[in-house]
């Protein structure tokens, strides 16, 4: 189990074509590349690194009490507050920073739900907000309540983080990359996706990333957070893992973004 602190960056199998798209049924392909879906630019043809200018997903640096650094994924939320997963924020951290249109923005405080909870096989209300010094001018997600999440629905996952057949060399994190994964369940406290080499797959440095649902029809799409980058089963992050979100369609994981964010959108 994936638990240590920080995991996840984005695993992406080259087999398919770029494809965006969201909340599709099961007969809908799966895409490696999901920039549009954020508005940004592919930076290969086909590929799945995306232009993290104006990106409303961010690189949260860790700063560690021995003054190690780490590294993990996060949404903006409003101008000063970063949605991320909770196991990113342990009691060894002592602070936080972003890089919002090249400048760095350092983390005032942050938070993590209460009763956070780390078990053998999953973590519950893994859910972090971090309150940044001040505003930055980058687009934000809202929070999705209004529309539940169902099996075979297409999310989009984004994360800074290691490459395929690079996980563990960090020279592959930092860059924004997008694809997508079909939820296989659905529980009060977590969404499931597996990995069969098709596809994408979340790995190290992604961990609080957002899983982005695409949803509505043609005249009215909206696009909004319905889960946090939590853990998987594989260290390697390879085929026949399985991916947890934290479900943020959860009364208790959305209370407390809300009570963290008061000023976050909820759809």
């Amino acid at each position: 189990m994936k638990l240590s602190s920080p995991i996840y960056s984005l695993i992406f199998a080259a087999a398919l074509s770029a494809c965006s798209g969201g909340g599709g049924g099961d007969d809908a392909p799966i895409g490696t590349d999901s920039c549009s879906v954020l508005g940004l630019q592919s930076r290969i043809i086909n590929g799945t690194e995306c232009t993290s200018a104006n990106s409303s997903v961010v690189q949260i640096v860790l700063i560690f009490n021995d003054g190690s650094l780490g590294s993990c994924s996060g949404s903006m939320i409003t101008s000063r507050d970063v949605l991320s997963a909770g196991h990113c924020f342990p009691s060894r951290v002592r602070g936080a920073f972003v890089t919002a249109n090249g400048a760095r923005v350092d983390g005032a405080s942050f938070s993590r739900h209460p009763d956070y909870q780390e078990t053998p096989g999953a973590i519950f209300n893994d859910v972090a907000v971090l309150r940044l010094s001040s505003a930055v001018n980058l687009p934000t997600l809202g929070i999705v309540a209004g529309r539940d999440v169902k099996n075979g629905d297409l999310i989009d996952i984004f994360g800074f983080g290691e490459s395929e057949g690079d996980p563990g060399d960090s020279s592959t994190s930092g860059t924004l990359r997008s694809g997508q994964m079909r939820i296989e369940d659905v529980t009060q406290n977590h969404l499931a996706s597996s990995f069969d080499g098709s596809g994408s797959n979340t790995c190290a440095g992604d961990s609080g990333g957002p899983a982005l649902l695409q949803y509505g029809s043609e005249s009215g799409a909206r696009v909004g957070i319905v889960g946090i980058t939590s853990t998987g089963v594989k260290r390697d992050c390879g085929e026949g893992d399985v991916s947890l979100f934290t479900n943020v369609q959860s009364d208790s994981v959305l209370n407390f973004i809300v009570g963290a964010a008061p000023q976050v959108e909820v759809l």
